[in-house]
């Protein structure tokens, strides 16, 4: 009888060198510019229409002015958040912030 699940070879090493480490950031650095990109536009173009917003759903300029607002506010709460919390592959994903004693 032929054990199917016996093991060939080791598996090569992955260990993170330098060049594997800068090209991951450079990816990261990348991902972040065009998403910030991508978002600029859902933000920005809030403004020229908003007097449209405003007749279209019979809303104050006030609370338009919070619509205009909510974006950068979501934006703050997340990096907030986003400081706390740990990689979804840690054990527990978020955290108390580090104390500096």
């Amino acid at each position: 009888m032929v054990d199917a699940f016996r093991v060939t070879r080791t598996a090569p090493d992955r260990s993170s060198t330098g060049t594997d480490r800068r090209r991951g950031l450079g990816l990261m650095a990348v991902a972040i510019v065009l998403t910030a990109l991508n978002l600029r536009t859902a933000v920005t173009s809030v403004g020229p229409v908003l007097e449209e917003i405003e007749r279209g759903l019979g809303i104050s300029s006030s609370l338009a002015g919070v619509i205009t607002t909510m974006p950068v506010l979501c934006f703050a709460l997340i990096g907030f958040t986003a400081r706390r919390c740990r990689p979804a592959t840690a054990t527990r994903t978020c955290s108390r912030a580090p104390s500096s004693r």
